[in-house]
């Protein structure tokens, strides 16, 4: 039973004053009115944007996809690298380094030099990826529109006529593409974003694509070993009999191996990512919340134990457990199925339990009324494993008249293309997210990130690092990582599965014990 007090109202932190809903309606209207001019000019031809004004309607000789933007060293040794490496592997770097323009240099030199009549495919995980791939490919190459292709998404685009890049959603790219390049005669160049992100089942079929050459993009691509120690942890699509080293694994096997690494501290030292401090704040569950913890720990160490004693020579724990009693579970009709159910639910309440902490919001509103006040174009990105937390944070900030705005899956694309648009131009300076922002989302330079709440996966902090050092054309300010965790419970198993010092360098981590519902601390 959750014993959390709801509202008298769940809907009070969301309802629309009449002078919001009026701006709401304002808003509307002009962007409405905003896109029929923009129809009627592209119908009479009154205006045509510059990029494409100066485009051929033609396909060009030589392809040149990022006009305007010169190669970093390291860009310049990873692509030659691959090119020595049979034109096939992996390249492993860091969040906000530049590897898709990286791989806009491999696409170019490859064309130029030895494939006039290359065709690519792009597969990334997302719409969101599909849509900044294409306008990357649309807005700064000489390639004419019809040159670059969608599959997913609401597109249906495949190679015929002038299509030479074809970017895919990997559910699209999974049942269609073999079919799509079946007639090809061209070669194909096969690139995988986000790599990691790929499932076992969905990437053998796109493997099933006839190619000449391979790259795989990931800032983390090996299987992530330790994540089954995460009992929370919800494994997707991955097979308990996965290799351990990735020259093993599906994508090593079908990509090639990982040829060229850039981490953190490299990154810092060639100056591609902006100066960072991690500040670690260790937050104190409430006496209510410890005694409600503590009670389902201790259920859930009994049902664990329970449930290893019928799991037959599997040795089975943390998420591997909870996937296979999730199963066991929704078959039903007897003692294990109803442990199993049991087990799950615990351990997804106890996790709610920590989610929804009170030091925890209180936290958020102190980081982020001090960011705001500390400089007036500070931009702040706030990072949450639950879209319901995320909306929880958005209320409260919004009422507290923060202009922030909100981001996650659960959302229209349009909205969360216009929350982006609205933190990227500084109108909202606060996006509060799910982790849908964590990986592959092209995300403005920001100076602060707040980790409200995660998992315990090493990859998924990794990532989460990457979204705010990006480096802001100009500017040499440090940028703030503070995260946040419940001490002494489930959350300090991110602590034990990596040494940060080790990956961020020890002088950029600070460590601190911090009660925010006593006035004056921190």
């Amino acid at each position: 039973m959750n014993d959390d007090k709801q509202p008298k109202n769940a809907l009070e932190p969301f309802a629309m004053s009449p002078a919001d809903q009026v701006l709401r309606q304002q808003l509307n209207i002009l962007d409405y009115w905003s896109e029929q001019a923009r129809e009627k000019a592209r119908e009479t031809g009154t205006h045509v944007p510059i990029d494409l004004a100066v485009m051929p309607s033609s396909l060009p000789d030589r392809w040149s996809l990022s006009r305007g933007v010169e190669l970093r060293a390291w860009q310049k040794a990873c692509r030659d690298k691959w090119f020595k490496s049979g034109k096939r592997g992996v390249i492993k770097v860091v969040t906000g380094a530049g590897k898709t323009v990286l791989a806009c240099g491999i696409i170019e030199q490859l064309q130029n030099s030895e494939a006039p009549q290359l065709r690519v495919a792009i597969v990334v995980p997302t719409v969101v990826l599909l849509a900044q791939w294409y306008e990357l490919l649309t807005e700064h190459s000489n390639l004419p529109p019809g040159a670059v292709g969608r599959l997913g998404g609401g597109y249906q685009d495949k190679f015929d006529g002038a299509v030479r890049i074809l970017v895919c959603v990997l559910n699209s790219a999974a049942s269609k593409l073999s079919k799509l390049v079946a007639s090809l005669t061209a070669p194909l160049l096969l690139i995988v974003d986000e790599c990691h992100r790929a499932g076992a089942t969905q990437m053998s079929e796109v493997f099933q694509t006839r190619r000449t050459y391979n790259l795989g993009l990931s800032a983390t691509p090996e299987r992530e070993v330790d994540a089954a120690e995460d009992e929370e942890a919800v494994l997707v699509d991955t097979e308990p009999d996965e290799p351990e080293n990735f020259d093993d694994s599906l994508l090593g096997q079908e990509l090639g191996p990982i040829i060229f690494e850039l981490g953190y501290l490299e990154a810092l030292k060639e100056g591609i990512l902006a100066r960072f401090q991690l500040q670690h704040y260790g937050l104190p569950l409430e006496p209510q919340e410890r005694v409600r913890y503590e009670r389902m720990s201790r259920e859930i160490t009994d049902l664990r134990r329970s449930l290893q004693s019928q799991v037959k020579g599997r040795g089975m724990d943390g998420g591997a457990l909870v996937g296979w009693a999730r199963k066991v579970a929704s078959r039903g009709g007897s003692a294990l199925s109803t442990q199993a159910a049991n087990y799950v639910a615990l351990t997804g309440q106890r996790k709610q339990l920590v989610y929804h902490a009170k030091a925890r919001a209180l936290a958020v509103e102190r980081l982020v009324e001090q960011a705001l006040a500390d400089a007036e174009d500070t931009r702040i990105l706030l990072f949450h494993e639950s879209v319901a937390e995320v909306m929880r944070i958005f209320a409260l900030l919004r009422q507290k008249g923060v202009p922030v705005v909100a981001e996650h899956s659960q959302l229209p694309d349009a909205l969360r293309a216009e929350s982006l648009h609205l933190f990227r131009t500084g109108a909202a300076r606060v996006l509060v997210s799910a982790r849908s922002l964590i990986e592959g989302f092209d995300v403005p330079a920001a100076d602060v990130g707040i980790v409200v709440a995660s998992s315990s996966s090493v990859r998924q902090r990794i990532q989460t690092l990457g979204r705010i050092l990006r480096k802001k054309p100009g500017e040499d300010r440090a940028a703030f990582l503070h995260v946040l965790y419940m001490s002494e419970t489930t959350d300090e198993m991110i602590y034990e599965k990596q040494d940060w010092a080790a990956v961020t360098g020890a002088e950029r981590n600070r460590y601190f014990v911090w009660d925010p519902t006593q006035p004056g601390s921190r």
